[in-house]
């Protein structure tokens, strides 16, 4: 019975929000988030989407957002306690009549399909290698998105040829896009290190 009862008080909270919401140019718009957790972070990942200050609601698991130019925006959130943060959550923000959806949400298998085909000792070494990075994130040496994406690419060259793995590399590549910012001269911010940090954990999950 005790180990049931420890189980309920040690859960890591998670977060779930809408696959989208949508809104007018200049519009305030809220995305509501679904969680255990008291409180939300909130990153926006795309530029031109405005973050109203969470610490200036009474509630942070209500973002408020608004944009000056019709497009298709992704948000990203995730709680956390001292067991440690949840996998993140995003949703896309569809500002005007008619922008383009970004996919935010694929298949989360696709990266389990991908290793399941490949070698073992090789998946396990990616997994590793992701789980390190998503730690090592946090270190002030990392100054920009493309230092990180500079030095990750020359780690996993050096460890493997061009051919293989080669499948699930474009897999893992096709998630880094659709998750992160693709502007190389970004600053890290803490909340761009936050999102990296929950990207890169959830694929060395994934290839476990």
């Amino acid at each position: 019975m005790l180990n049931i009862v420890l189980l309920v008080f040690l859960q890591i909270p998670t977060v779930d929000l809408p696959a989208k919401v949508t809104g007018q140019i200049g519009a305030f718009i809220t995305i509501p988030a679904k969680t255990e957790s008291k409180s939300v972070k909130w990153v926006s990942v795309d530029k031109g989407l405005n973050i109203f200050p969470v610490d200036l609601l009474k509630d942070s698991k209500t973002l408020i957002v608004t944009a000056q130019s019709e497009g298709a925006y992704r948000v990203f959130a995730y709680a956390g306690n001292e067991f440690g943060p949840s996998d993140p959550a995003f949703t896309t923000v569809l500002i005007g009549e008619n922008p383009e959806p970004i996919p935010v949400n694929p298949t989360e298998s696709d990266i389990t399909k991908a290793a399941s085909k490949e070698n073992k000792d090789s998946v396990k070494w990616l997994s590793m290698f992701y789980a390190q990075l998503s730690t090592d994130i946090q270190k002030p040496e990392y100054e920009t998105l493309g230092s990180v994406f500079k030095t990750a690419k020359k780690t996993i060259d050096d460890k493997f040829k061009p051919e293989e793995l080669s499948n699930l590399r474009s897999v893992i590549g096709k998630r880094l896009n659709e998750k992160l910012p693709k502007d190389a001269e970004l600053k890290l911010t803490q909340d761009v290190k936050d999102l990296l940090t929950a990207t890169f954990s959830q694929i060395a999950k994934e290839l476990k």
